[in-house]
């Protein structure tokens, strides 16, 4: 029964990809724009302090940090609507729960769009990685990983913030507050050693960070799986824990 209604909630959600395919495709390209304008910027060889014999450009410096904030805000944008945009009076929702189970409709739509995530983390890597060649010393499969965890935590974010939203101008409003958040968080706009050792403790322990931070010792130290498997593991043990806080909200609302 579970999985027949999984299956409907999939084919629903894919038919509302194809009615919103220009918008989507949308969300395809504009990263991919992204990246080359970042490239553009920022192709100078650092001449400059410890950098400065390594033969890096700036591009190559930052780009983990770059790629992961274009991943998650991306994803994040994806899903804010997919639940409140479609409550009543304007949206299809109450329709599909008569004939398919909240879990399905809740998985059906996360399952549906990890696709559209997967497609996203490959564009970016081969616009940034292969095509503008960013350094890379590691194993493309880890760099790819990290991307897929990155897409796939700002996807379930996204989604959560829908399932809590009260209407869409709200779940539009809170999108900024997380991803400023986030970023603040992330080591990127702060440098972490100079945090308080109790913030530094949260901050390591942020998607953003691990992300970041992971991306950034396989690319440029040629670190290997070994090496970034407990940031894996916290990146798991957050997106377990945003999919259930989001499950059990959706299965608790009743209709008024």
């Amino acid at each position: 029964m579970m999985m027949e209604g999984l299956t409907r909630a999939l084919r629903l959600e894919f038919s509302s990809m194809r009615e919103r395919w220009l918008s989507l495709f949308f969300y395809l390209l504009v990263p991919a724009i992204i990246v080359f304008i970042y490239y553009a910027s920022t192709k100078n060889i650092i001449n400059w302090g410890s950098y400065a014999s390594l033969n890096l450009r700036l591009y190559d410096i930052f780009a983990s940090g770059v790629f992961s904030i274009i991943i998650m805000f991306v994803t994040i944008q994806l899903m804010v609507l997919r639940i409140v945009g479609e409550r009543a009076p304007y949206g299809t929702l109450d329709r599909e729960l008569i004939a398919i189970s909240r879990s399905g409709v809740y998985f059906g739509k996360l399952f549906a769009n990890f696709f559209l995530v997967l497609l996203q983390v490959i564009i970016i890597y081969l616009f940034g990685y292969v095509i503008l060649s960013a350094k890379n010393y590691g194993n493309p499969t880890s760099i790819l990983l990290i991307l897929l965890l990155v897409g796939v935590f700002g996807l379930i974010l996204g989604f959560v913030i829908s399932v809590f939203s009260k209407n869409k101008e709200q779940a539009i409003q809170l999108v900024p507050f997380f991803i400023l958040v986030l970023l603040l968080f992330s080591g990127i706009l702060i440098p972490l050693e100079q945090m308080p050792s109790s913030m530094k403790l949260v901050a390591e322990n942020m998607p953003l960070t691990l992300g970041q931070q992971s991306l950034q010792i396989i690319s440029l130290d040629g670190a290997g799986f070994e090496d970034i498997q407990f940031n894996i593991l916290k990146f798991l043990v957050w997106i377990i824990v945003l999919v259930l806080i989001g499950l059990v909200k959706f299965k608790l609302e009743r209709k008024k």
